[in-house]
């Protein structure tokens, strides 16, 4: 890969959104730029265009914000064909919907790396 893709993860949770997104820059040489919530990935969107967006489904109270928020970028002509790799641990609760987003696949916490990279791979290979 000359260039490193550009990943843009949401992750609430402070040790797994570190370890994931140190893992993803360090073994897998992806440019990753991390945000905690949704407010701050979208202050992050005005700066960035990423390759592939890495999404928690279940930020802060309201368990389908993520999901509310992924469907909504469809309709931004700047990310409407953007690839994002849910993940989450109530994969039986979000899949469907996840599903139906676009461009778009799901995967079951607790995942390891090469689970995380090999979806990322096939999102970011579909978009070419």
């Amino acid at each position: 890969m000359d260039e490193k893709s550009r990943v843009l993860l949401i992750e609430d949770d402070l040790f797994h959104r570190e370890l994931l997104a140190e893992g993803l820059k360090d073994y897998y040489n992806y440019h990753v730029v991390a945000a905690e919530d949704l407010e701050h990935a979208e202050e992050l969107l005005r700066e960035l265009t990423p390759d592939l967006i890495v999404l928690d489904c279940v930020l802060g109270d309201y368990r389908f914000e993520s999901m509310d928020w992924a469907e909504g970028l469809r309709y931004r002509p700047e990310f409407s064909e953007t690839p994002i790799l849910f993940v989450t641990a109530f994969y039986n609760e979000m899949e469907e919907r996840a599903k139906r987003i676009q461009r778009s696949a799901i995967l079951a916490k607790p995942f390891t790396f090469d689970g995380v990279t090999l979806k990322m791979r096939e999102l970011l290979a579909s978009k070419a």
